[in-house]
């Protein structure tokens, strides 16, 4: 076992830290997703009406397995404008029996109560509050920093070993 070469070096920290961005980038998305989906619980609901509901089954294939994809709008007025939603709860995050069910729930022309962000009502949901807990929000970003952090350190400080004759 020996060192890495400078040239195996430089692409174990450019590499790592191309990860780490991906996983800053992540977390931080899926933080801020999270923060909204949970101030979501306070957003004022007004009266809506479905006006599209459809669930289809749809197979992705062997590694995808199958599911079912869903297209549900709704309509609603608040001082005067109306607005149409789309979306089920912040970052349509929904298992695939939620999914399945979700134009029995909500027929076209049922009412149905949308909660509408203060700053903007033009952004509005069916469901409030966060789909995943906190935790499980930070671990996917989390886990690359901190496995490529790993990497690009023991690169850095001369700590990864190899086989001779590689990098």
């Amino acid at each position: 076992m020996g060192s890495l070469s400078h040239r195996g070096r430089s692409l174990v920290v450019l590499g790592g830290s191309v990860v780490i961005a991906a996983g800053l980038y992540m977390t931080g998305r899926d933080v801020s997703e999270w923060r909204e989906a949970n101030d979501s619980l306070s957003w004022k609901g007004v009266e809506a009406r479905i006006t599209e509901s459809a669930a289809t089954r749809v197979s992705g294939g062997a590694k995808s397995g199958s599911g079912h994809q869903i297209r549900i709008r709704y309509r609603y007025a608040v001082a005067g404008r109306t607005f149409e939603g789309r979306r089920i709860n912040v970052g349509n995050h929904l298992d695939d029996d939620v999914r399945r069910d979700i134009a029995t729930l909500h027929p076209v022309g049922s009412a149905v109560t949308v909660y509408l962000h203060p700053a903007d009502p033009s952004r509005s949901v069916l469901e409030t509050g966060p789909v995943f807990a906190l935790p499980w929000v930070l671990f996917p970003g989390g886990f690359l920093v901190g496995v490529a952090g790993f990497f690009v350190f023991a690169a850095v400080t001369d700590r990864l070993q190899v086989p001779s004759g590689n990098l």
